[in-house]
């Protein structure tokens, strides 16, 4: 069975691995897009765990009928942004439907479209159609997909469409005027979505005092790791919220040699072995995540800074 397994055409390997693409948006993450990482290199992505909660729930939702409303408290430089993009661009090339960024700021809503621009630009998997094409302001795609770009400044941001996926990001951040509400406008954004299965909205934004648009936001949703659990029509909430505690990125610890490992255990502190001792979280693919020594070494590092 194994020998017959491997005896496959490059064809037939090729159809195999683009029907893996098109069904998951992490495949298609990890085998097409391209990021721009901080040292220059244009290179693929690898999911981490923030990135793979993100793809878990909105497949989890799209097989279970639900349609789908995360909130994600980003860690800064994270690659939250990075996979938001990744899965709008995904659903807009793996049917017909219509996507929207929008941020508080110019510079925050072109900063996702120039990411989402640059998966276009790579994207080497043949999706049955001709290649996407995303100018300055707007993004057309071979199957009737559509793109466009919004922000908060603007009250009637995005009133005039309908949308399947909207990504507004740094929601925390949005800022209130007498001309403008921040959750006024979110509403009406919202508003444009159908309330249907394989619709996607997602909220991000990086922490902002405990108030305002996306704190409500966040308290009223569910805690993925709870949803998760459920089976097909247990879930009855509407919001997922995604967090990913700093200890599970592969950034936020040190290497340590023997002797520097044995030096940070002797001077752990009571709140350290209480953290090495009572955190720790499972990652999409099982994988639990802990505090080690290398993480104690990086957080002390990082609170002196």
């Amino acid at each position: 069975m194994h020998e017959a397994a491997l005896n496959i055409s490059d064809h037939e390997a090729d159809e195999l691995l683009r029907a893996a693409c098109s069904s998951d948006e992490g495949a298609w993450a990890e085998q097409f897009g391209k990021i721009l990482y901080k040292d220059g290199r244009v290179e693929l992505l690898d999911l981490n765990y923030l990135q793979e909660q993100v793809v878990e729930a909105i497949i989890w939702c799209r097989r279970n009928k639900y349609p789908c409303r995360i909130i994600i408290l980003k860690p800064r430089q994270k690659g939250s942004s990075t996979i938001t993009t990744a899965c709008l661009y995904h659903m807009l090339q793996r049917r017909q439907a219509n996507g929207l960024i929008i941020g508080g700021e110019f510079s925050q809503t072109d900063n996702l479209w120039k990411i989402t621009r640059r998966y276009a630009d790579y994207d080497k998997m043949a999706w049955g159609h001709k290649k996407a094409r995303i100018t300055n302001d707007e993004g057309y795609f071979g199957n009737g997909s559509t793109l466009q770009k919004e922000t908060a400044q603007d009250s009637e941001a995005g009133r005039s469409g309908t949308y399947h996926f909207i990504l507004s990001t740094e929601v925390g951040r949005w800022k209130d005027t007498k001309a403008r509400n921040s959750a006024e406008i979110m509403t009406g954004v919202l508003a444009c979505m159908p309330d249907l299965p394989d619709t996607v909205a997602v909220l991000e934004s990086t922490a902002q005092g405990p108030s305002g648009l996306f704190y409500d936001r966040w308290n009223d949703a569910d805690d993925w790791e709870h949803v998760r659990t459920m089976k097909a029509g247990e879930w009855k909430g509407r919001w997922i919220r995604i967090f990913a505690p700093w200890y599970a990125f592969e950034d936020s610890h040190d290497n340590l040699s023997s002797v520097e490992a044995e030096d940070v255990k002797r001077s752990l502190t009571p709140t350290e072995k209480e953290l090495m001792a009572d955190y720790s979280t499972l990652g999409a693919n099982g994988k639990k995540y802990t505090i080690t020594l290398g993480h104690i070494a990086w957080r002390r590092k990082i609170l002196s800074s």
